[in-house]
């Protein structure tokens, strides 16, 4: 078997596991921000929480960073996700620099129509 040389750098994954603490499943007007913040908990390969870890979230309506926040000592991440214009379902990807992603879900439904009084 040949002898293989060069040089050869490897990217580190760093194997953070994430998961939906809160604000999955939410339901609001169009446009507006959701009651509950997204949350997310986040652990270290060993399986601790892993306190300043970065995530970023991605909306879907158009690929925009929504966010990026670290976590806190509880291995928490939090952001406010303000719905997309369109009426119907959304998602907010949240992801851990250099390990997994979760996905959550929302709906948005139309605003009320405005009445219009006969004269």
């Amino acid at each position: 078997m040949p002898l293989v040389r060069g040089t050869f750098s490897r990217q580190r994954f760093s194997g953070y596991s994430i998961a939906i603490s809160a604000g999955d499943g939410q339901t609001a007007t169009v446009a507006t921000a959701l009651g509950t913040a997204l949350s997310v908990i986040v652990k270290s390969p060993g399986g601790a929480l892993a306190s300043g870890a970065t995530v970023l979230w991605l909306s879907s309506a158009d690929g925009a960073i929504v966010a990026s926040s670290q976590t806190n000592g509880s291995g928490v991440a939090s952001a406010t996700w303000t719905l997309p214009t369109l009426a119907g379902p959304a998602v907010c990807v949240a992801t851990v620099a250099g390990g997994q992603s979760v996905i959550f879900s929302a709906t948005g439904t139309a605003a009320a129509a405005a009445t219009v009084a006969a004269a």
